[in-house]
């Protein structure tokens, strides 16, 4: 979420169970079945122009299963199922967090279809909705949402929180949003507060903001919002900051991590502004798409800065043992300007914080689809915004 909104005890489940081929060990680890099998790994071709297709919102008074539809900060398609879901970044405010069925259906020209068909209430471990900040507890901030390529389950992040006490976590549910793991979370992302004199961990909501699958499904990526505070201080207009990318396994082990560079601010702030990593959606074993969203408060209005990068990290450098990239020697992942929303025709142009792979057109190019969040505010929208990745 763009605007500022919440350490704590890490997530278990006891036992052991298997949902639709997704197994979970007694210590809560989800790991994959061994009757499924990976996808193959695309092969690592150029990535071909990415123009846009078509843009449609959805009301802001638009209710769902008695909830504010609103907050839409993830998204993503099943290819097996032909299913679409959204997630709102709702900190079970209006009503319980949550994710939303999404019908939708374009072609080269336009968005045909688009309608939320179904709110799922993501739940607890002990089988309870998240609860929200005046109950006190185990509040979210869900900002990412992916299927499992290879089981049933759906998995989503949170930013967590040092105001709350809370820590940012990874977690697997079932289609119904029954809890299912939350695999480890790296101790480096651990909440410390930015208390004097360590200024340690992640900043107030700029943390797990993106989740992709690897290519083959086996591992996941995760990519922080801007840096923690030992890695120095965000974007300015004049400054740029340093983020990380990681590659976990099923179990929250380190896989890899690199450091990635976000852009300067797009311009001069004269109140708020932020400039970060909002999604990140795996390309093949090395590259990635990655949108970057500039939110800029001027006395005239708010302007958000929308870019989307092809992101390489074949060249970069490891950078899981460095506590702080703010004194290290190492490689940056390249980043390549695929598409500059603020130089199409879409209008207007909000907060965009998903990204996701759709089917296929009919003239064999890729389709993307981004989503806006409106942070529950009448004066942004709900929107979606069809790309086409040609070749």
């Amino acid at each position: 979420m763009l605007i500022s909104r919440s350490r704590g005890a890490a997530i278990a489940v006891a036992g052991s169970l298997l949902v639709s081929g997704f197994a979970v060990s007694a210590q809560g680890t989800p790991e994959a079945s061994p009757v499924a099998s990976p996808a193959a790994s695309p092969v690592a071709e150029p990535l071909g122009a990415v123009s846009v297709v078509a843009s449609a919102t959805v009301p802001n008074d638009l209710m769902v299963d008695g909830t504010l539809v609103g907050g839409l900060s993830g998204i993503d398609y099943d290819p097996e199922s032909g299913q679409w879901i959204v997630l709102s970044d709702d900190r079970s405010d209006s009503a319980p967090a949550r994710s939303y069925a999404l019908e939708l259906a374009y072609d080269e020209s336009a968005i045909t279809t688009l309608e939320l068909t179904g709110a799922r209430t993501l739940l607890q471990a002990d089988g309870e909705p998240y609860p929200n900040a005046e109950a006190g507890g185990n509040v979210p901030d869900p900002e990412a949402i992916r299927f499992d390529p290879l089981s049933d389950a759906i998995w989503y992040t949170s930013e967590g929180s040092y105001e709350l006490d809370i820590n940012p976590f990874v977690a697997a549910s079932a289609e119904d949003g029954q809890f299912i793991a939350a695999p480890a979370v790296p101790e480096i992302f651990a909440m410390s507060g930015g208390a004097a004199p360590e200024e340690l961990g992640p900043r107030e909501n700029l943390v797990f903001e993106g989740l992709s699958f690897s290519a083959d499904g086996q591992s996941l990526w995760l990519a922080m919002e801007g840096p923690l505070f030992q890695d120095g201080e965000p974007s300015t207009f004049e400054t740029t900051s340093l983020t990380r990318i990681t590659n976990l396994d099923r179990a929250g082990n380190v896989l890899g991590q690199y450091a990635y560079e976000l852009d300067t601010l797009p311009e001069e702030p004269t109140a708020f502004a932020t400039m970060g990593m909002t999604e990140i959606l795996a390309i093949d074993d090395d590259r990635f798409l990655v949108i970057e969203r500039g939110g800029i408060e001027t006395p005239e209005a708010f302007n958000n800065y929308i870019k989307v990068y092809e992101v390489d990290i074949s060249g970069a450098t490891d950078v899981s043992d460095l506590a702080s990239l703010a004194d290290g020697s190492f490689t940056l992942a390249s980043k390549t300007l695929v598409l500059d929303l603020n130089a199409t025709d879409v209008t207007p142009i909000d907060n965009v914080e998903g990204i996701a792979w759709g089917p296929d057109f009919v003239n064999g190019n890729r389709s993307v689809v981004l989503v806006s969040d409106n942070n529950f505010s009448d004066t942004q929208v709900n929107q979606f915004i069809v790309l086409e990745v040609e070749g």
